[in-house]
């Protein structure tokens, strides 16, 4: 996954080839290889023991015509490598990303396999740096949301109707808590537009969480929506809580609280969390006391069981 992620950002076939002779040559494979791995498991250890093998710089006590052999092989089978770990990369990633357009997306959900199953449909990795980008999210997102609201069935009961999950960072380039009044001006008048909108197909609308630093902001956001006159009645507003944040167990209580001073269901999305190594290097380059977030996964594990206990407690105004 690590070799997945920096390999599809790299432009040239020199580093490239110079990230797969580190990761391949640095790291034991034999290991993997037993009797009791399934066929997938042992083919790849073998076919990366191999790789790493080919690819491994140091040669230790070997013969100047054996040292010779493993250049040329290393030199003729690089471009090889590369294209095939690429092509496993583009196989992986149909893993997690199924389609790369909504329009596509809303076909998918048709096939056999998943036509009983509700959606919710999420923009991988946008990020606004300009008002030009904002604003061509705002309209990829309004066009999500029409799209799964006609496209699809959607039962009067909203619990069971399908949703889009949209990103705050993706309508505004500079989402800063410093810049509160200038989003309020800005950006909440979409995110108003986006609720009424999803409220007009009666489908649900996530904020999808982000780093630790703008929690704070989005909660201040999902309280003006959820207070909103226009969206009344609409109880498909929703966040997704991150449960390695050491906040997010006191965060279920004030949202829940929130809903019932506005007399609605709030839906929440409870998740592990996506941005650990961020979190963790901001910490250390700041130099504070404390992580934001747990350190250890079965802290993390741990805080995801109390936190799904008391969604579990709260479900008169949380979905």
């Amino acid at each position: 996954m690590c070799l997945a992620e920096a390999l599809l950002r790299i432009p040239d076939k020199k580093t490239t080839d110079r990230l797969l002779e580190d990761k391949f040559s640095s790291t034991d494979w034999k290991k993997h290889i037993s009797s009791d791995k399934g066929i997938f498991v042992n083919a790849s250890s073998w076919a990366f023991f191999l790789t790493g093998n080919i690819l491994d710089r140091k040669a230790t006590d070997k013969t100047k015509l054996e040292e010779t052999y493993k250049s040329l092989l290393k030199k003729s089978t690089e471009p090889v490598i590369r294209t095939a770990v690429k092509k496993a990369v583009t196989i992986l990633a149909r893993q997690f990303v199924f389609k790369p357009t909504i329009e596509e997306g809303i076909k998918f959900t048709e096939s056999e396999k998943y036509k009983k199953n509700i959606f919710s449909f999420d923009m991988l990795g946008e990020g606004a740096r300009t008002m030009e980008d904002a604003e061509k999210y705002f309209q990829d997102y309004q066009n999500s949301i029409k799209y799964t609201g006609e496209k699809l069935f959607n039962d009067n009961d909203i619990k069971f109707a399908n949703g889009v999950s949209i990103k705050i960072s993706a309508l505004h380039p500079r989402y800063e808590r410093n810049k509160f009044l200038d989003l309020e001006k800005e950006l909440l008048p979409k995110l108003i537009v986006l609720c009424e909108l999803a409220k007009k197909y009666n489908i649900q609308l996530c904020i999808d969480a982000e780093e630790n630093y703008r929690l704070i902001l989005s909660l201040k956001l999902l309280e003006k929506l959820s207070s909103q006159e226009s969206l009344r009645g609409w109880n498909g507003l929703g966040l997704a809580v991150q449960a390695y944040q050491k906040r997010a167990f006191y965060v279920i209580d004030w949202i829940n609280e929130l809903a019932k001073r506005n007399d609605r269901v709030i839906a929440i999305r409870l998740v592990k969390g996506a941005y650990w190594d961020s979190e963790i290097k901001l910490a250390q380059e700041l130099g504070i006391k404390n992580y934001p977030v747990f350190s250890r996964k079965s802290l993390t594990d741990l805080s995801w069981m109390a936190c799904a206990y008391k969604l579990f407690q709260y479900q008169n105004n949380i979905f």
